[in-house]
């Protein structure tokens, strides 16, 4: 299925946090953000709940199929894959209706790959839901696909293999200068930890400190996964 990675278990997390949403710049928590709310996307409210409630099942989804593999990362790491998930999702619906965008024929063809893949991979059917959403992203996909294979589906022919990279382009191109504004603890995570010369923040404990220099991208340091709760621990 021609999506984002779908590689297994936690690894798919990290990488789907560091890619912010591309082409929509996010800023500091405003006026505009509604209270209770992680985002808003042009308007449109993603609330903590939501986000809460989609990292926790991800969570538990990939923790019982990857048992064995003793990888634990942070559960704000999870939450901000999650939220920048719910904002793709956001601005590619919001793309659709903007342009009377039909994805039910690109729906079709993803769902039936989707469900390749899931007998491929075992995923039971309890779980083919979470999958979907957080793994193949489906709904967002099925947006990218209709906007990039639109001739091709009026055509009744299949896409080319690249028309979902062309639609996300039109996606990008056209959310460019919408607002997205973030509650602060969702902070982009190449840049929540830059400290300002000129600032008074420091991180001053052991495990601030740690957390500081945390780098997704590598094996989380031990000492600062022990310290964390077991609330905000996933693995």
């Amino acid at each position: 299925m021609p999506t984002r990675p779908t590689r297994a278990a936690l690894a798919l997390l990290t990488g789907v946090a560091l890619a912010a949403a591309a082409g929509c710049g996010a800023e500091p928590l405003q006026s505009n953000v509604h209270p209770g709310a992680a985002a808003v996307v042009a308007g449109e409210r993603i609330s903590l709940s939501d986000v809460d409630d989609l990292a926790q099942r991800y969570c538990d989804f990939v923790s019982a199929r990857n048992a064995s593999a003793e990888q634990v990362v942070p559960m704000r790491l999870v939450r901000a894959a999650t939220l920048d998930i719910l904002v793709q999702r956001s601005i590619a619906e919001q793309y659709a209706a903007a342009h009377d965008l039909d994805v039910r024929k690109a729906r079709r063809l993803l769902g039936t790959e989707a469900e390749q893949q899931a007998v491929q991979q075992q995923i039971d059917e309890g779980e083919r839901a979470v999958f979907e959403e957080v793994q193949l992203q489906l709904d967002t996909a099925a947006v990218y696909l209709a906007a990039g294979g639109a001739d091709a589906f009026a055509a009744g022919r299949v896409p080319e293999p690249d028309a979902m990279t062309q639609g996300q382009a039109l996606v990008d191109e056209w959310a460019a200068d919408k607002q997205i504004t973030r509650d602060p603890r969702f902070a982009s995570l190449e840049t929540e930890y830059d400290v300002d010369s000129d600032s008074l923040a420091r991180p001053v404990s052991e495990l601030a400190e740690l957390a500081a220099n945390y780098d997704p991208a590598e094996a989380a340091n031990a000492d600062y996964i022990a310290a964390l709760p077991a609330s905000q621990k996933c693995g």
